[in-house]
């Protein structure tokens, strides 16, 4: 299992916004050195919560800061942008990197980032999908292409600069409760990104929708490993310290941003009357399956989780600084060290190495260490 991180960013209005760009590059690099894969960056233009509203920008100064982890922004919405643009300023991305970008698309969900851009909100859906054929003709065509849409139209073009990675970067759809991201996936052979807020029976469904449109289009079986799960993970030396950590500033976000402006409380509420102020910190990480406590405890609600939703390939940590930097780093180290390991190759390795030890340890005659300091 590979690990990741997938940062929106989550600021409060108000916060020191050059200082937010400076702490996550250096989350990025942190990470990197810890041997995290991948990681996705949100793009938003309103709401004062998501502050970053030119992802490639900031992926740009993350690849100069880092030699190894793959980069990526999600989501990329093609509603407020034109797709030949898109494709182009990725491409170019992909070879400043030297094929570490990869591409998240979807629609403007924050209402008014699409009030903005004035898109119209009831052909989200069906704009995006357009975009992610065109986009995917630019790449994946020799030659120019003609392309007429209800949205977007090409006449005999073709981009210039192409991406290092033949045809294109890894791209992915981030999916919700629509089930289109995931259609989109099976039928282009995408990676699908299953966000935070999905459990259980939604999210073996995920899978199931992926699986599907890959065989209505004649593809291949997508294989599980290319599935990303967002997931809220913190690690601590104890349960009760993981909570104590993070209780002040979950109760914020949740609170304040998704609560008040995105309106998930009713995914935790026991019945639709009772008050929001009702929902403990217990209940959001019980019901969204967060993976949070002492390493061994975490070990133990991954594999639970990864066993309940089928298997998938890479967990992507949500970002949204729960606990101060430190223990926010210290939570990723523990992950990296103590949990991640356990769902490798590396550890059956190790184990291996240490049960041989103690056999060969049981059948030679040691050395008297304890005599030989005495005298």
């Amino acid at each position: 299992m590979d690990a990741g991180l997938f940062i929106q960013p989550i600021d409060p209005p108000g916060n020191n916004i050059a200082y937010t760009y400076q702490r996550t590059l250096e989350a990025i690099q942190f990470v990197e050195n810890l041997g995290f894969s991948e990681i996705w960056l949100g793009e938003h233009h309103s709401g004062g919560w998501e502050n970053i509203p030119a992802p490639e920008l900031f992926l740009a100064a993350a690849a100069e800061r880092t030699k190894r982890i793959k980069l990526g922004p999600a989501v990329i919405p093609p509603p407020l942008h034109n797709p030949v643009q898109v494709a182009e300023r990725m491409a170019m991305l992909d070879q400043m990197t030297f094929g570490r970008t990869q591409l998240a698309l979807g629609p403007a969900i924050i209402p008014t980032d699409s009030r903005l851009y004035s898109v119209d909100r009831t052909k989200m859906y069906e704009q995006t999908n357009e975009a992610l054929d065109l986009i995917l003709q630019l790449y994946r065509t020799e030659g120019p292409i003609t392309f007429k849409g209800e949205f977007y139209s090409v006449n005999d073009g073709e981009i210039q600069v192409r991406p290092y990675q033949t045809p294109h970067m890894p791209i992915a759809m981030p999916g919700s409760a629509s089930g289109n991201a995931f259609r989109q996936a099976g039928k282009y052979g995408l990676i699908p990104i299953s966000p935070f807020i999905y459990t259980g029976e939604a999210l073996q469904a995920h899978w199931e929708i992926v699986e599907q449109s890959a065989a209505e289009h004649g593809n291949p079986p997508p294989d599980r490993k290319d599935w990303r799960i967002n997931r809220c993970v913190y690690v601590a030396d104890t349960d009760g310290q993981a909570f104590d950590d993070i209780r002040r500033r979950a109760d914020e976000v949740y609170g304040e941003y998704y609560f008040a402006l995105v309106g998930l409380d009713a995914l935790y509420k026991d019945h639709p009357t009772e008050p929001t102020s009702a929902v403990t910190l217990e209940r959001m990480a019980e019901r969204s399956e967060w993976i949070i406590g002492s390493p061994a405890t975490c070990r133990d609600k991954l594999a639970e989780f990864s066993k309940s939703c089928g298997g998938f390939g890479t967990i992507l940590i949500t970002t949204e600084w729960f606990a101060p930097r430190d223990k926010v780093h210290r939570s990723w180290e523990l992950f990296a060290s103590e949990v991640q390991p356990h769902f490798q190759a590396q550890a059956d390795w190790t184990r291996r190495s240490a049960d041989l030890w103690h056999r060969v340890k049981a059948e030679t005659e040691m050395p008297d260490f304890a005599a030989a300091a005495e005298s």
